[in-house]
């Protein structure tokens, strides 16, 4: 590591094997091999000129796998627009951050949105490597828990061993009183991305190039011969007497309700954790939103967290079968009609999905679907349908889907352009064709992680007595979320929290907000929910991978 180094790491009583002459990324790799600080390394984030992949390399030359997280991270190429710097932090699970230039700082701060780091966000040490950089990070308003004497590698050196050797022997203690060991991580071996809508696109590329020549040829682009008879297949699809095809999922919640007559002075039934669009179906029409809470088996609201919200100005409940699992749909179909209170089934992710053996949509007063490129039936850009046995309502759809108007330059209500186009009518229609076989590789590979996850404390999603899920997504639930997902992103696995926020936080909703604790389930939800890949064309050794890593989880 060089004299500097050598004669910081003898000064604390630890042996040195290896005394490089000079200070390289290979040379750093035995030092850390040597003094064995690898083993109580978390991660660590460094800045600089040290060449991770080189240093990742040597380390597996040696047979030593990463331990947890990549133990390197260059601070200049983190991305933390998103997000304060604290929270990307502490959601990366960094255990020290160790600036070796200037211009290091000023980097890391510009992508913190010029933000005076904590104590608490640099936890719980933030180092510096020579006197120019403890100036510039002074400077910038960071803490400086450690300052090297002179410059060089000797400060990341001292920093590793002072500060992780204790902690990782206490680990290697835990770990065999529990019957285990130092179970370290494999590197990155495999990407497996979390969605790739290539993989189905490149396949039905020739389909759907044809359906879209088609169209283009006979001019059918706004509505028209296509978009029927897309409508026509999906009736057939879902046992619904009446399908209009619109723009696009929140188009289909917004004209339901304005087909319904909701507005100003009415309240509508919401559940708190969802996708923002729900709620859009009150704000749209000038209702209010009243938040529920949901069951924390299906992720949906039951009819006792949609009574605890009624009010006398509730007009409509909107029941989102969330992430493709049916609601309970009778106990809530009956307290709906007890009080004469229309159900709107949101059913953007739920295609297919059935409630004892009838279709989600054709439930309630009116069922809305969304046709967006990631959904279990995707169009090539926007679309999405209203669903109905109710003639009545239909009409007042079809009416409102172009200007209010049925017959030209006559407007009988005030209506929307929400036409679905016929060159997504014509993508849908050949992807509709494969949707039960989708469906039911969603349903093999959500099986696969039931029987293969094994991490302690992990909730998995389990089939309903009265129907499986078609797994739009698969979502799990983990006590340290943040520090799981950034296990898994650091060994080639993509995830989404899908969702971060409940609605009834959303700074939109801060005039209606309810206080908190008032959905707790939907709050603690937002804060351990965790989705898994869970595409159709995934194979099975991604499958393998994600499974393999999640239980290789150490936290």
């Amino acid at each position: 590591m060089g004299d500097a180094a050598v004669r910081s790491i003898e000064e604390r009583g630890i042996k040195v094997e290896c005394k490089p002459e000079i200070a390289t990324a290979e040379n750093l790799a035995d030092a850390l091999i040597a003094t064995g600080s690898l083993d109580s390394v978390k991660m660590v984030v460094v800045t600089g000129d040290l060449n991770r992949d080189t240093l990742v390399k040597k380390l597996e030359e040696e047979g030593r796998a990463i331990v947890d997280c990549m133990p390197l991270y260059r601070t200049e190429k983190l991305d933390l627009s998103d997000h304060p710097a604290a929270d990307d932090f502490r959601e990366r699970g960094a255990d020290a951050i160790l600036f070796a230039s200037s211009s290091a700082v000023e980097a890391f701060t510009a992508q913190a949105g010029g933000l005076a780091l904590s104590a608490k966000a640099v936890r719980p040490v933030a180092g510096s490597i020579g006197p120019q950089t403890s100036a510039t990070m002074k400077k910038v308003g960071m803490p400086i828990n450690f300052e090297a004497k002179e410059p060089g590698l000797d400060a990341l050196v001292e920093a590793l061993v002072k500060n992780f050797r204790a902690k990782g022997q206490a680990r290697k203690r835990a770990l065999a009183e529990a019957g285990g060991g130092v179970q370290p991580a494999r590197a990155i071996s495999m990407n497996v991305p979390f969605l790739d809508l290539s993989r189905a696109h490149g396949a039905l590329r020739s389909e759907i190039l044809a359906s879209f020549a088609e169209t283009y040829d006979a001019g059918r682009f706004c509505l028209g011969a296509d978009v029927m008879a897309f409508e026509a297949d999906f009736a057939q699809a879902t046992g619904t007497k009446n399908v209009i095809g619109v723009g696009n999922g929140t188009a289909a919640l917004h004209v339901v309700a304005s087909a319904l007559g909701l507005g100003h002075g009415d309240d509508v039934v919401v559940p708190a954790f969802t996708f923002i669009a729900s709620a859009w179906t009150a704000s749209y029409v000038g209702a209010r939103p009243i938040f529920c809470d949901i069951d924390a088996r299906t992720f949906n609201a039951t009819a006792e967290t949609i009574a605890a919200a009624l009010t006398p100005a509730t007009k409509a409940i909107v029941i989102v079968h969330l992430f493709g699992q049916a609601a309970d749909m009778d106990p809530i179909l009956e307290l709906a009609a007890a009080r004469g209170i229309p159900v709107i089934e949101d059913c953007a992710q739920a295609h297919m999905a059935t409630y004892h053996d009838r279709p989600v949509g054709t439930m309630g007063t009116a069922g809305t679907f969304s046709f967006y490129p990631t959904k279990n039936l995707g169009g090539v850009g926007e679309g999405g349908a209203v669903v109905t046995n109710d003639d009545t309502v239909a009409d007042a759809v079809r009416l409102r889907r172009v200007h209010g108007s049925n017959v030209r330059y006559r407007h009988d209500a005030i209506g929307y352009n929400y036409r679905l186009e016929g060159l997504q009518a014509g993508a849908l229609r050949v992807k509709l064709r494969y949707l039960a076989e989708w469906t039911a590789r969603r349903r093999q590979i959500a099986a696969r992680y039931r029987d293969g996850l094994s991490l302690t404390d992990t909730v998995v999603p389990q089939p309903t007595e009265w129907g499986d899920s078609v797994y739009h997504q698969f979502t799990i639930l983990h006590p340290q979320r943040d520090a799981l997902r950034a296990h898994l992103t650091a060994h080639g696995v993509g995830t989404d929290l899908i969702y971060p926020r409940a609605l009834h936080e959303q700074p939109c909703y801060a005039e209606v907000r309810p206080a908190v604790g008032t959905s707790p389930v939907a709050e603690r939800t937002a804060t351990t929910c965790l989705s898994l890949p869970i595409f159709p064309e995934l194979t099975e050794e991604e499958i393998d991978h994600v499974i393999t890593t999640i239980n290789a989880y150490r936290g």
